[in-house]
């Protein structure tokens, strides 16, 4: 994944090893205890990044520092996947695996929803976001960069919905194609495109 700084990493199940844009080794930096499922950078601090783990935590490292910094309480799911919020230094995006399934009071009615869960640094629990699976498992989510608050979150099925702050969710438009959403960027020159595989 690529980072900022002039740095990508990548995972082995146990291990997250970062890379010099001309790939030289930096060096393994982090090791976890249970399978790494999911990595991310925070683009306000290039020098931190995040994984999630089958330990059911989120683990946060400095790279300056050669450490771990923060992890999260273990959550009631496996956490698989984490997006660090665009400008953030504490927030990070969480979905849990296809299982999880959450009893929400909201708006004086209560429903089961495949929930997205935002993480803050030191937070004992983490606040879900009014955004729903729609029964279908999450693959994948991406804060769009231009517009920081807003987070896209790819499906099992195929569709992409983007949240806003307010809770508005919107499925955007896409090729009618039904299988899962295993990657997604937001195009760097026109910022009203994300583009999906």
């Amino acid at each position: 994944m690529k980072g900022s700084g002039g740095r990508f990493a990548f995972c082995s199940s146990l291990a997250v090893y970062v890379y010099k844009d001309d790939g030289s080794t930096l060096e393994c930096v982090a090791v976890a205890e249970k399978t790494i499922t999911c990595l991310t950078w925070c683009s306000a601090a290039p020098n931190l990044f995040a994984f999630s783990a089958l330990d059911n935590k989120i683990h946060v490292w400095d790279l300056n520092e050669g450490r771990e910094v923060a992890v999260s309480p273990a959550f009631d799911f496996a956490p698989i996947c984490v997006a660090w919020m665009t400008d953030s230094k504490t927030d990070i995006a969480v979905v849990g695996d296809k299982g999880t399934r959450f009893m929400c009071f909201c708006f004086n009615f209560s429903c089961f929803l495949d929930l997205i869960f935002m993480w803050t640094i030191n937070a004992m629990r983490p606040s879900p976001l009014r955004m729903s699976g729609s029964g279908n498992q999450v693959t994948l989510l991406r804060w769009r960069p231009q517009a920081p608050y807003q987070l896209a979150a790819g499906r099992m099925d195929g569709h992409v919905l983007l949240w806003d702050p307010a809770g508005k969710v919107t499925e955007l438009e896409h090729d009618g194609v039904e299988s899962p959403v295993i990657a997604a960027e937001w195009d760097p020159r026109s910022p009203d495109y994300l583009l999906t595989a």
